[in-house]
């Protein structure tokens, strides 16, 4: 099974194509380090970053799953395809 991995913000269309991975750790991976550049945007504006990197961290401890995560105004995503 292959999994899709994106970001958008809610009701508008992704800005870049998903990334595409082969299995759920790897999207999992893939996931991780793209909320984590949005938190290094975030703390540049100071805006919910603490509340963000916590959130983070519960994603990182949790299994690798098929999920939406809000962090800011966006929504992250791993999903089927």
């Amino acid at each position: 099974m292959k999994y899709s991995i994106g970001s958008n913000l809610p009701g508008y269309m992704p800005d870049n194509e998903p990334s595409e991975a082969d299995d759920l750790e790897q999207a999992k991976a893939i996931l991780v380090a793209d909320i984590d550049r949005c938190i290094e945007c975030m703390h540049e504006y100071n805006e919910q970053a603490a509340e963000s990197e916590q959130y983070l961290s519960e994603i990182v401890a949790a299994p690798a799953q098929v999920l939406s995560a809000r962090i800011g105004d966006y929504v992250f995503w791993i999903t089927e395809v």
